[in-house]
């Protein structure tokens, strides 16, 4: 397992939230925007491990949470235990391939959307849009966008965190 210090991870993290925030709005594709935010999250969870995973999940939903008008905390549990599974999920695969970067940014994406929309369900009573047409008009197209957007940043990642896997093939 590699080793990487939780500075330049949570510094990795708060300048890809600034830049979402301060460019989100302007990088949008008939209205979906990639969530910069959860690619790092998911990024660090696959090379770091599910326990990290979790970690830089909170820390990363504790900071999207200070700009957010939500219920505070729904996005530190969102990312959290989408870290965590990504995390822990991500020893089955293998870590350098672009079609898993893309794959499991997707699922990912998809199914920290839906918790959030679930979570916004349970805190705030019935929501005026149902799962299914939240998922066909919002959840897919973004995460479509965030998948597509995080396989350049993956690899981009490795190559500066230096997060190669030996080769250990036949």
């Amino acid at each position: 397992m590699h080793t990487l210090g939780r500075v330049p991870v949570y510094a990795t993290i708060l300048a890809a939230l600034f830049f979402q925030l301060a460019l989100g709005r302007y990088i949008a594709i008939a209205g979906a925007q990639p969530d910069l935010v959860l690619v790092f999250v998911i990024f660090f969870s696959v090379f770091l491990g599910g326990g990290r995973g979790l970690e830089t999940g909170v820390v990363a939903g504790f900071m999207k949470d200070i700009f957010s008008v939500d219920v505070f905390g729904t996005n530190a549990l969102v990312l959290g235990v989408t870290g965590l599974a990504a995390g822990y999920l991500s020893a089955k695969f293998f870590r350098e391939s672009k079609r898993t970067h893309f794959f499991l940014t997707f699922f990912f994406a998809l199914f920290s959307m839906a918790l959030t929309w679930s979570l916004a369900r349970t805190l705030s009573g019935p929501q005026t849009t149902g799962l299914a047409e939240y998922l066909a008009v919002s959840a897919v197209p973004s995460s479509l966008y965030t998948a597509a957007v995080s396989v350049p940043v993956f690899l981009k990642c490795i190559d500066l965190y230096g997060l190669r896997r030996d080769e250990e093939f036949l």
